[in-house]
């Protein structure tokens, strides 16, 4: 499964996605402080 995670969200909950084996685009890792408007725009 494709997830994006919001910088809000812990690092653990995204470590433990990722050893799931989810793919997860975590914000805090790409772009933090990113807007909301453009996370959006980017994620299509």
């Amino acid at each position: 499964m494709h997830l994006m995670a919001d910088e809000c969200v812990d690092q653990q909950i995204v470590d433990r996605l990722r050893g799931e084996g989810h793919e997860v685009l975590y914000v805090a890792e790409i772009e933090p402080s990113i807007s909301d408007e453009i996370l959006v725009g980017k994620s299509k």
